[in-house]
């Protein structure tokens, strides 16, 4: 018999135009610690199940909020793991917020970093459909390499500047090898845009969760303070934008560990 383990296994949800990549950090800490993490890939290829190959034709529904969170429970089934710590980080947040309403009981805790929570009203949502919309025909019409110079120019980018030269060449490198076709799929059914108000749903969700946001990525700094007021979710606000675990791998990672520890998990 196998050594039983001492953790639930984490397991990491990547934001838009990223990979797995993006979580090296944390990774090599939750292991170090005794954590077993899985860090799927949002964005490959996939025709119903995870074990596609690179060259299989894509799927838009694959893409869609339900496709991806069958993609995980399909994943999680395939690991073995009951029950797991699920983080996501933007578009990941989202993804992660959508699978645990779907299966709850799949769930030991829940963090979002920078994720949305859907739009407001129709007037929110009618934004977010027309910039996803121009970023969708940017991605068919355009390059890659066009799409992401735009894409690193976003206000909400503005502090990875700040990166060492090393670190932002790891982080276009990582933007650069995504399919085109399927950042546009996944702009389409799983963008801001698409999703309905999940406020309403927080209270639902039972196990321990926790808010992360960058004190200077104000857009969800407030909706940060938003949720530790108005619905009594814990929240933990770094010095950082809006990329958290990129910006300070090592204070994120060391929250993750306090969390994780304060609830037993």
């Amino acid at each position: 018999m196998g050594t039983p383990q001492k953790h639930r296994p984490v397991m990491l949800l990547h934001g838009f135009a990223q990979s797995g990549a993006t979580w090296r950090g944390t990774v090599a800490t939750l292991e170090s610690t005794g954590y077993r993490v899985l860090v799927p890939n949002l964005g490959g290829r996939r025709v119903g199940d995870a074990e596609a190959t690179a060259d299989a034709p894509l799927d838009p529904a694959a893409y869609t909020f339900a496709g991806l969170v069958d993609f995980l429970e399909d994943l999680l089934d395939r690991e073995e793991v009951d029950r797991v710590n699920l983080v996501g980080y933007s578009m990941g947040g989202r993804v992660a917020l959508h699978f645990a309403l779907v299966h709850p009981e799949r769930l030991a805790s829940l963090v979002l970093e920078s994720a949305g929570l859907g739009p407001r009203d129709t007037e929110e949502r009618a934004a977010y459909r027309r910039r996803d919309a121009a970023l969708v025909d940017h991605l068919r019409n355009g390059s890659i390499e066009g799409f992401v110079d735009r894409w690193e120019e976003l206000p909400i980018f503005a502090t990875q500047k700040n990166l060492s030269a090393e670190a932002r060449a790891c982080v276009r490198e990582e933007r650069l090898a995504n399919d085109p076709e399927v950042l546009a799929y996944l702009l389409e059914g799983a963008g801001q845009h698409v999703m309905p108000d999940l406020r309403p749903c927080l209270s639902g969700i039972t196990v321990p969760m926790l808010y992360l946001a960058g004190s200077r990525d104000a857009k969800y700094r407030m909706l940060s303070e938003e949720l530790g007021r108005a619905y009594d979710i814990s929240v933990h606000r770094f010095d950082t934008g809006h990329d958290i675990h990129l910006e300070d791998s090592a204070s994120y990672s060391a929250t993750l560990r306090e969390f994780y520890a304060r609830n037993d998990l």
